[in-house]
């Protein structure tokens, strides 16, 4: 048998926080930075299959 203690508290820092070095900052790659694809004829057909199965008429968001 084993007693866990759920009252853990990390130790105090024993030494001053450093701010991050901007120079080393890795930015956002072009795909990222082209934004999002909309796959819209596969999100339609999905929607479109849902709603002749349950009978709704919800429209795919745009």
């Amino acid at each position: 048998m084993a007693v866990i203690d759920e009252d853990i508290w990390p130790q105090p820092a024993v030494g001053k926080k450093l701010p991050p070095d901007a120079s080393k900052r890795i930015g956002f790659s072009e795909f990222i930075k082209g934004g999002r694809v909309n796959y819209k004829e596969v999100v339609d057909k999905i929607y479109s299959d849902i709603n002749k199965k349950y009978g709704t008429n919800i429209p795919a968001p745009q």
